[in-house]
């Protein structure tokens, strides 16, 4: 019988080779990993924040194993790589760097501050650079302050259709404007709110017209516009005066009893007018007294003539003109 073939490889030695193979691929990927380091990521990373203006804003970026340059975006426009960043009075960055905190702050937001941020971390040798997810900051504007274009006083005319108009300038929301009376009470009728979007396209004007017609017992009142808003809820106002403008309300002050030939008659023109600068003229039985300008008339010696003489006051304002009459009651001997 043939005898059976014996294998001339050693086992020992087969065993020890594949050892030496795997130590040396060991060793391989150990280089590799001490000289291109562990790969940097973001712990933290912004998220989407609302707040009202004037509020300080703190967006976190925490990054493990920062290896590149750090620096915030601002819709897509670095900030810069220093912690006090440069330029930017409002805004640095703060947080531990044993933390591995770079948290964005912004001091006091404005609307310029509404943006999409980022967090971004550069590339070092064979690491590569990493992004933050983008985290939109929207900040709410309170209303301005109210203002009624045709200023403190109004003037108007008694019977006159009256506009008044109250703008609130720069909120987000947009403002929501009120009128009411000097008792509190909301006025409802007559009125049309608008509210129209501003150039930044972010803020809204809110526009509101209130009509009416004044009567003599407005005259002196006031009329308030209030603006509110979802994040202001306290409303802010302002307050107009109405002045009515009217003719000259004329009345007669005189003796009526009667007088003698010879006496003094004397007439006072008593005007309630506004404006108040008043034109006078006297007419005696129909006729102009040339010269008699004044309030008062007065005939220092009455005579037969005089007797029941008609005297006439005319007062006159750039509204329009109204008149008193007086009878003159003389007795003749």
């Amino acid at each position: 019988m043939p005898t059976k073939r014996q294998s001339s490889m050693n086992p020992r030695k087969v065993c020890n080779k594949s050892s030496m193979n795997l130590s040396n691929l060991v060793i391989i990927i150990f280089s590799i990993s001490v000289c291109r380091g562990e790969d940097q990521y973001f712990i933290k990373e912004p998220e989407d924040v609302t707040a009202i203006a004037g509020q300080k804003v703190i967006l976190p970026c925490n990054v493990e194993h920062k290896q590149g340059l750090l620096q915030w975006t601002k819709d897509g426009f670095g900030l810069g790589v220093n912690r006090d960043l440069p330029g930017y009075s409002t805004y640095s960055l703060v947080g531990a760097e044993e933390e591995r905190e770079w948290n964005l702050e912004i001091s006091s937001v404005t609307i310029g501050d509404d943006a999409v941020y980022q967090c971004q971390v550069g590339a070092s040798g064979d690491t590569p650079p990493i992004r933050s997810g983008p985290a939109r900051l929207t900040v709410m504007v309170p209303p301005g302050v109210p203002r009624i274009m045709q200023g403190e006083v109004m003037e108007t005319v008694e019977g006159v259709e009256t506009v008044l108009e109250c703008t609130s300038s720069g909120g987000r929301p947009a403002g929501e404007i009120v009128w009411r009376d000097e008792d509190g009470k909301e006025i409802l009728t007559n009125t049309i709110t608008r509210t129209k979007k501003l150039p930044d396209m972010k803020t809204f004007d809110t526009i509101s017209v209130l009509r009416l017609k004044p009567q003599v017992q407005d005259d002196h009142k006031k009329i308030f516009c209030s603006v509110s808003s979802d994040i202001h809820p306290s409303p802010i106002s302002t307050m107009t005066k109405l002045r009515l403008k009217y003719k000259p309300r004329v009345k007669l002050s005189y003796n009526s009893e009667a007088l003698n030939e010879g006496d003094s008659f004397t007439a006072t023109c008593k005007v309630n007018a506004y404006p108040e600068h008043v034109e006078y003229s006297w007419y005696f039985n129909g006729q102009l007294i040339e010269l008699e300008q004044t309030e008062s008339l007065t005939i220092t010696k009455l005579t037969r003539k005089h007797e029941n003489g008609l005297v006439e006051c005319q007062a006159r304002n750039s509204v329009g003109m109204e008149r008193a009459q007086a009878t003159i009651n003389v007795k003749c001997e």
